[in-house]
């Protein structure tokens, strides 16, 4: 075994490094110096970047550990740790310094109370509306006499008057003749001027004067004297039966009306004429003439079969004679031959108050122009148009239109509105004319008020009134003074759907009128309101719904009972909560079942 002894090893020729191929093993107990020095326990070397270098490794400190606020010492304390007032930790109020002091919370002002949050304080004293605790009230004579331009004597006897004394500017007393001494009735008064009326009734007793009335005495005037003119002085409405009687050679058209007044009209045999198969409905007309033949005339509302040319035929439900005639282009048709086909006058059907006239107008629009009702002659039975042949258009003033006798149709508010007629109570306007059920009942000779029919509850109101003639004055428009939304059992108006007008209640006396609608404003909530329905039927399985909309304060307010017609319901469940500062809709849903109203309340 050789050694190297480190100091002997060199490079000579280019005074690079040597190179250890085999490692360096450093003997224990001997030391590894570098630049003549061995270090010290620890040490490690470190390139220096021209040499290596002895270095001591750096302090590394203890592992962190979470911070600990309770904690007095170690590296998990806080150092500088602020002093914190005990709220900051217990987040308790009562832990809070300079506590301020809270009144109790505010009530309703009473003007009642005495002493408390709800004395209203300063409170001024009210007049109690007793003239004598009037301050500054005018000094009222006892007597005439206690005025100040009165002169009269201390005993005032039967018979004397006041007299204007112009020296001494003072009321005086007088007698004698210049006084008034005699009242007495004018019998023969005098107008010294026009008599207006305003629009008001003359009440004559049993019948009235008005304006009406006068203007038809004056065209009436206007006629001349009936008597002598020939005017007739009453018409009665009347039926004819006809026939055909033998009179000789001739033959008479016989006319029999109702009351069994009889009318001829005579037919006359002309040269070469002769009538034979004379019987009740008609006749046969000869003629000798060349080239003639035999007529024959029908009496009948319909025509005869098998007409020849020249046949008459008297239509009698329309009282006009026909003739079977021939066109220049052989159409064959019965055409009227009395009156003529093309009169040089305006047809005219008149009975000197309501006439029927066919009119043509600056447009040559020609129309039947009535001055009176159109009424049929029995109830019921007629039509206005057919499936086959409509009414092209139905043009209507904003009164009314009736649909049997209890249900109307009208747009007196602006809207078209369907109404039912409530048959269980008697028109407002009948009690506010003096009548009452039992009259009513008297009156139309019925047993109950469903029985009563609109014709009978309007001769009612008629016999209490004898200015009340229209079904407008038995149920008034709603634009109208007495109208009354009592007077029916359904009111449903047509509107744009999705958009209503919410009635307003204001307070907690009104009640929720279902005539109205079924959507509601309520305002002025100021505590738990009740919610009072009208217009139900506390008929078995009648539902009724309707939604109350109200806006909250500060304290929202909740439905406290729910009646409906006056009755409470017995079961009023409410779900939701309502809400400070905002609106709260409550949906009303009831039943009548089991001879109860049953109602729920969600509020949203």
């Amino acid at each position: 075994m050789s050694k190297l002894l480190a100091n002997q090893i060199s490079n000579y020729n280019d005074d690079g490094p040597v190179e250890v191929k085999d490692g360096v093993n450093i003997p224990t107990g001997k030391p590894f110096q570098v630049a003549g020095a061995a270090g010290t326990s620890g040490q490690f070397l470190k390139s220096t970047g021209s040499s290596v270098a002895w270095e001591n490794f750096p302090s590394i400190p203890a592992a962190q550990v979470q911070t600990d606020w309770s904690a007095t010492s170690g590296i998990s304390s806080i150092l500088n740790k602020p002093t914190l007032s005990p709220v900051a930790i217990s987040g308790s109020y009562n832990d809070l310094l300079n506590l301020p002091t809270i009144p109790a919370a505010q009530v309703n002002s009473d003007w009642n109370a005495t002493s408390g949050v709800a004395r209203i304080l300063n409170k001024p004293s009210l007049f109690s509306g007793a003239y004598s605790d009037l301050t500054g009230r005018p000094s009222i004579p006892a007597t005439i006499k206690d005025l100040s331009d009165i002169d009269l004597p201390a005993v005032i006897t039967d018979g004397i008057y006041l007299q204007w004394d112009a020296t001494a500017l003072r009321w005086k007393e007088g007698t004698g003749s210049s006084g008034l001494s005699e009242l007495k009735e004018d019998q023969t008064p005098e107008l010294g001027g026009a008599l207006h009326t305003l629009g008001f009734n003359i009440d004559t007793g049993t019948n009235f004067i008005n304006d009406t009335k006068v203007g038809e005495w004056n065209t009436a005037y206007g006629w001349g004297n009936h008597a002598t003119a020939g005017y007739i002085s009453s018409f009665t409405n009347t039926t004819y039966s006809q026939q055909v009687v033998v009179d000789g050679v001739d033959v008479k058209l016989r006319l029999t009306d109702s009351f069994g007044t009889v009318d001829d009209i005579k037919l006359t045999a002309g040269t070469g004429i002769t009538f034979d198969n004379v019987d009740l409905n008609g006749f046969t007309i000869n003629s000798s003439a060349t080239g003639g033949g035999g007529a024959t005339v029908t009496i009948d509302e319909t025509p005869p079969t098998g007409p020849a040319v020249g046949d008459l035929w008297w239509k009698s439900d329309e009282g006009r004679l026909k003739v079977y005639y021939s066109d220049a282009d052989g159409t064959l048709q019965w055409v009227d031959a009395n009156p003529p086909l093309s009169p040089s006058f305006a047809p005219k059907v008149s009975n000197q108050t309501v006439e029927l006239e066919a009119v043509t107008d600056q447009y040559n629009n020609s129309y039947l122009e009535v001055t009176g009702h159109i009424l049929p002659l029995t109830n019921a039975d007629y039509d206005l148009g057919s499936a086959e042949k409509k009414i092209r258009h139905l043009f209507l003033s904003d009164n009314s239109l009736w649909l049997g006798d209890g249900n109307k149709i009208d747009t007196s508010s602006g809207s078209v509105k369907t109404k039912k007629r409530k048959k269980t109570v008697v028109p407002s306007t009948i009690t506010t004319a003096g009548g009452d059920e039992a009259g009513l009942l008297a009156s139309s000779g019925k047993g109950s008020l469903a029985q009563v029919t609109l014709e009978e509850a309007l001769a009612y109101l008629k016999s209490l009134d004898n200015t009340k003639t229209d079904v407008s004055d038995l149920y008034p428009a709603e634009t109208a003074g007495d109208y009354n939304a009592a007077d029916w059992d359904e009111i449903i108006p047509s509107t744009q759907p999705g958009r209503v007008v919410a009635p307003t209640i204001a307070d907690d006396a009104t009640e929720y009128n279902l005539a109205s609608g079924t959507s509601f404003l309520r305002t002025s909530a100021l505590a738990d309101f009740p919610i009072k329905v009208i217009g139900a039927q506390a008929v078995e399985g009648t539902v009724v719904e309707l939604t109350v909309y109200v806006p909250q304060g500060n304290t929202p307010r909740t439905v406290t009972t729910i009646s409906i017609d006056g009755a409470d319901a017995t079961q009023a469940r409410i779900t939701g909560t309502t809400e400070a500062n905002t609106t709260n809709t409550f949906t009303v849903k009831a039943i009548y079942f089991g001879a109860v109203w049953k109602a729920t309340v969600a509020i949203g």
